[in-house]
């Protein structure tokens, strides 16, 4: 049994660092790089646990120089929950790969975007649990990912705000973000998601399900409309409330290299890609955790 000497406690999180890894946090909520991992090779089951109660406490992690295979990446996310599968899809499939791995290929005559802050799917429940990302092409210049803790962005909020949108709920659905943000999209995928994904409302403020921390949320990439309030009035608290991403205290933001991996919750923050390379290639393979728990109900 090891001594407690031997044991090396991270300041900010409290946890227990395996032998040999190193932590940077980027902010004090939000964003930790781990460093001295090789992720080629199989995670045991103390770095495995370490790594998902790391990644609750974090919200986001990141790693650097981990050239893995697409079924290591597979293997990775599965520590962290069950994982999404892909119908075969030459433009978002690779051939051949494994059926939980989505590539988004970017620049050049591809048009699609996501520069908007936003979570994945936030009409469904359970939740998606999160995203694991790597970068297989990065652009010479820009390409940058911001993260936004939205837990702290609801701590931020007056105690007279806290107190005038305690029990209201907004409704979220899929073609706000295609018909103001992501035109690139054609309408015939907009309108298989929206069968699949029908709106649904949920709290202004929700309970993350796995750590019970209130989070704000709203976001102009999906919220149509604040229920309950007239339209006018319920435009301009969505408006407030979505932009307090904006803030750079709630914020952490990522430079990608080749083969950079991010994973975050998608329960707790929203992100931003930006769309600041032009034309250069920028190439994202990543798997998407599913949430097993739904959110809380009141």
């Amino acid at each position: 049994m090891a001594s407690a000497a031997m044991i090396r406690q991270d300041e900010l999180t409290g946890l227990d660092c395996p032998a040999g890894i190193e932590l940077d946090h980027y902010t004090i909520t939000l964003g930790t790089e781990v460093k001295g991992l090789d992720l080629t090779r199989p995670l045991t089951d103390e770095v495995g646990i370490f790594l998902r109660r790391l990644w609750l406490k974090r919200k986001v992690l990141f790693f650097h120089e981990q050239d893995i295979t697409p079924e290591q990446q597979v293997a990775l996310g599965r520590w962290f929950g069950k994982l999404e599968t892909f119908p075969p899809d030459p433009r978002n499939t690779l051939e051949g790969g494994p059926e939980q791995l989505q590539v988004f290929r970017r620049g050049g005559e591809n048009v699609g975007r996501e520069d908007v802050f936003h979570a994945d799917l936030p009409f469904c429940d359970p939740p998606i649990a999160g995203t694991l990302a790597m970068l297989r092409a990065v652009p010479r210049f820009g390409g940058d990912t911001l993260f936004v803790d939205m837990g702290a962005a609801y701590r931020g909020l007056s105690e007279w705000l806290k107190r005038g949108i305690a029990g209201l709920r907004a409704e979220h659905r899929f073609d706000i973000i295609t018909h103001f943000y992501n035109r690139g999209l054609p309408r015939e995928h907009t309108e298989r998601m929206m069968a699949k994904f029908p709106p649904r409302d949920f709290p202004v403020v929700q309970r993350h399900p796995e750590t019970n921390e209130e989070i704000l949320y709203v976001m102009l990439g999906y919220t149509s409309e604040i229920l309950d309030l007239e339209r006018g009035e319920g435009f301009v608290l969505l408006k407030l409330l979505a932009d307090q991403v904006q803030r750079p205290e709630y914020q952490c933001r990522f430079r990608w290299r080749t083969n950079s991996m991010a994973l975050w919750d998608n329960r707790a923050v929203q992100h931003y890609a930006c769309y600041d390379y032009g034309d250069q290639y920028r190439e994202l393979h990543r798997v998407v955790i599913l949430g097993e728990q739904a959110w809380p109900r009141d």
